[in-house]
This record gives C-alpha cells, structure tokens and sequence, in this order.
C-alpha cells in the first residue's frame, strides 16, 4: 500500500507505481522491503521509513546494477509528487534497467 493510501490522502497512478516497487523488491531480494507482525507496523514503516536499497539486501550481487537500483528506488519514494511521473517513465527506467542488467550476464 502507497503511503498516500495509508494515510487516506488522495490517490492516482503513482500509487500502484509504488506497488509495482515494493513487487519489484520482493521479486529482487526474496523480500518485501518491510516486515513486521503487525500489519499495522509494516503500513506505518511504508508511510514513514526510507525502503532499505537492494544493495542493503542483495550485498555483492553482481546483478545489481546502479540503473536498477534506482528503478526501484525510484518507485519506492514516499512522496507520489517525487515518484516516477507516469507508468511511462517508470517503464523507460525498467527498459534501461533491464539493458544495464544484460550487459553484466
């Protein structure tokens, strides 16, 4: 759930961009960025704690590129105003994370 959402603020397509984030994390590191017992505690560590890096959960994985880092960094910013603009942004960024991933294979 996007922070916006949790906090019952208004909503539009940046919200399901921070989805695909946290759906990109977990498919990258085997986690979701947050965990926690309570369903409650993990919503409040998406409205008010930074995602941790994929660096922070993959260390030394050579997959990991800067452009896919900031991929999900990107998708993953609190603030929908600071997110990638539009799905088409967002997927120009894959595109090129994904041609940065092909050239360390």
């Amino acid at each position: 759930m996007a922070p916006e959402q949790a906090l019952g603020r208004p909503l539009d397509g940046r919200a399901d961009l921070y989805a695909l984030g946290v759906i990109l994390f977990e498919m990258l590191t085997g986690h979701p960025p947050f965990e926690a017992r309570e369903p409650a505690q993990i919503l409040r560590q998406h409205v008010g704690t930074p995602a941790p890096t994929l660096q922070a959960r993959t260390p030394g994985a050579a997959w990991l590129t800067p452009q896919l880092e900031a991929l999900v960094a990107g998708a993953l910013v609190k603030k929908p105003q600071d997110r990638f603009a539009s799905a088409a942004a967002m997927r120009a960024a894959l595109d090129d994370a994904f041609l940065s991933v092909q050239d360390v294979a």
